[in-house]
């Protein structure tokens, strides 16, 4: 019979030509000085896409005109139906809105302007001579936006499927200096034959629809004879990208919009009230709601239009079933916010004869005894119930789109502690408590990326302190990099007032010191061989740079750009060495020697660099172990002893 149904594309899609404007309107004066632009609304993702229309290449298609005798009739004016006996809910939504005036404005001009291609050739010569009618907004009481007038044409598409030939794509005309549409035009889709014998060709196909329509039943029975006869004559093709009344009534295919606008013209047809609905269910849908009596109700034909059967699961149910697979467009003109199943608001229920029944693998319409089973068809995604955190197991559920049936899975408990509470314990140490298991545990305030050379990158430091050493090993790893991809670890950092690299670390990534205002002093390893992009960029207290080498060292250093702060008249470089603990610049001496043997039994820093103490202490590691003990304080004696017997 069909097909296997897809419920999740775009309601409302442009056909795969854009057609470039033309400014065509009789006695109306054009504007000056324009530019033009064209929406429409991308098929696969439903994003309102906006085309400069100088960019789009036009196709000039010429139509084939046939013999109108072999059509059973021709549409006029007079006999072609534009429900307008049937209250318009977007019209009445529009009216209610702030600007209310203007947008019922600019839609009656619209809709005049669509209906006017009644056969008398209009149509033709538009779309023969690549052309769109253009509508002015002037005169109206208020300036029509992009946005407005994208929401006009749509709520006219949506009260008037009979307009089948409009596309649901909007073109605009500024005037210079304005923020406001001081044109808009309609695209159409165009047709083998002229527009008079396509209206003929839509009308026969409805009518044959309607043929057998109950006449005097309620207007349940005319809605379900319409529901019925429409997916018995629909297929699903994902391949038609026009999703008309016309394609669905005419070719007997087409997609979700294409459902509910043929629905929505039948049931006018019929005397029925009905609306289009558009939104998300699994993906962007269209679907239906109909008024039985004083209420209304969600149908959702596409859905219920299954390969083997017809289905009733989405026929006339209420917000709170529906709600849990779709969900209305917010600027959708819906003209009620509450509906009802209809079995529950006091009118026929559901046809008695099919019952659902269902295991976890099929379900089964049953009638009595017998059934026809098939499998589930669940929705492509899967709905969150509840998140899995470190130590608890999470629940997905999805649910049939026949049958309701829903499905569920396990998300495996993290093992990781998603979401921690910490406090500073230590020299540069925090003690952390998970809110969701209530483990505890102690890490650095150095947070770090393992790379994939086997060492670590300080990608953030969680703390206030003003003067910070960074150490040489994380984890048992060497830190050879501050961040890693674009990353600020200190970025912005307003306290950061001193900081020293130890001498593992050999770049430095973009934007890693950037910002930080209150930066003074940084010593630098000789180690480095990077600084790259805005690594110091908005460093401007930056007033001291300690670098472990030579001048001819630093220059040999790889600066990108944004790093102005090194080169700053503010800044001054210290070309130090290792032990030079009294700041002299000059030898070691034994004045070195006394500074670092106070330092190490009394912890008080004598010289130049006092208050500085992780410069004094990379200064004073002689060794380079990472550690200032006695075995720097030996070494620095015997260099300090070598050089006085040298001298």
């Amino acid at each position: 019979m069909k097909k296997r149904m897809i419920g999740w594309l775009l309601a409302l899609v442009m056909a795969a030509t854009l057609l470039p404007v033309q400014a065509l309107a009789a006695g109306v004066e054009q504007p000056g000085e324009l530019r033009q632009s064209v929406d429409y609304r991308d098929p696969t993702t439903g994003k309102v896409i906006t085309v400069e229309l100088g960019a789009v290449d036009a196709v000039a298609d010429e139509a084939d005109e046939e013999d109108e005798s072999t059509l059973p009739y021709t549409a006029s004016a007079d006999t072609y139906n534009y429900n307008e006996a049937i209250p318009r809910y977007g019209y009445n939504k529009l009216a209610e809105m702030a600007d209310g005036a203007a947008l019922t404005g600019l839609y009656e001009r619209l809709l005049e302007t669509a209906k006017q291609y009644d056969g008398t050739g209009t149509y033709d010569s538009y779309i023969k001579g690549n052309q769109s009618p253009y509508v002015s907004t002037s005169g109206l009481a208020a300036g029509i936006t992009k946005t407005q007038a994208w929401l006009v044409l749509n709520t006219l598409r949506n009260d008037h499927p009979e307009l089948f030939w409009i596309m649901s794509a909007c073109g605009y005309q500024y005037t210079s200096g304005r923020d406001y549409c001081s044109a808009v035009y309609m695209f159409f889709y165009r047709y083998d034959t002229s527009m008079e014998q396509t209206k003929a060709v839509f009308l026969n196909a409805a009518d044959q629809l309607l043929a057998d329509a109950p006449q005097d039943g309620s207007d349940y029975d005319k809605e379900k004879y319409l529901h019925d006869a429409l997916a018995e004559h629909i297929t699903y093709n994902i391949e038609k990208d026009d999703q008309g009344a016309y394609t669905v009534l005419v070719t007997g295919e087409g997609l979700c919009a294409g459902y509910a606008a043929a629905l929505q013209y039948l049931l006018h047809r019929s005397g029925v009230e009905g609306f289009t609905v558009t939104g998300t269910a699994g993906g962007n849908h269209a679907w239906s709601m109909v008024k039985l009596g004083e209420n209304w109700h969600f149908v959702d034909l596409t859905w219920d239009d299954q390969e083997s059967y017809i289905s009733y699961s989405y026929f006339n149910r209420g917000t709170e079933f529906m709600s849990q697979t779709h969900t209305i467009d917010e600027s959708d003109n819906v003209p009620v916010e509450t509906l009802y199943d209809y079995e529950t608001s006091g009118g026929t229920t559901e046809p008695e004869e099919w019952v659902w029944d269902y295991n976890d693998d099929y379900h089964a319409l049953m009638k009595g005894n017998e059934g026809i089973f098939e499998r589930h068809i669940y929705e492509d995604s899967w709905f969150t119930v509840q998140k899995a955190t470190c130590a608890e197991d999470g629940l997905q559920q999805r649910w049939c789109t026949v049958c309701g049936h829903t499905q569920e899975r396990v998300i495996p408990a993290t093992g990781q502690h998603l979401s921690i509470a910490w406090f500073v314990c230590g020299d540069y140490e925090i003690e952390c408590e998970c809110r969701s298991c209530g483990a505890t545990w102690k890490q650095s305030q150095f947070a770090n990326t393992v790379l994939d050379d086997g060492t670590v990158a300080v990608g953030g430091f969680w703390g206030d302190q003003e003067d910070i050493v960074i150490p040489r090993q994380l984890n048992g790893l060497p830190v050879t990099r501050i961040t890693q991809d674009d990353s600020y670890p200190f970025s912005s950092n307003s306290e950061l007032k001193t900081v020293t690299l130890p001498n593992t670390v050999t770049t430095l990534s973009a934007n890693a010191f950037a910002n930080c205002t209150s930066l003074e002093v940084i010593f630098i390893p000789a180690s480095v061989t990077s600084i790259e992009r805005r690594a110091f960029y908005g460093c401007n207290n930056l007033k001291d740079i300690y670098y472990l080498g030579t001048q001819t060292q630093w220059d040999a250093i790889t600066k990108d750009s944004g790093n102005d702060p090194l080169y700053s008249n503010t800044t001054i470089i210290h070309y130090v060495q290792s032990g030079d603990l009294n700041g002299s610049g000059s030898a070691v001496d034994a004045t070195d020697v006394q500074c670092l043997y106070t330092y190490l039994t009394s912890g008080v820093i004598d010289g130049a660099l006092a208050r500085r103490e992780g410069i004094f202490r990379a200064l004073a590691d002689v060794n380079g172990d990472g550690s200032v003990d006695v075995y720097d304080l030996q070494r620095l004696y015997e260099t300090a002893s070598g050089l006085d017997q040298a001298a």
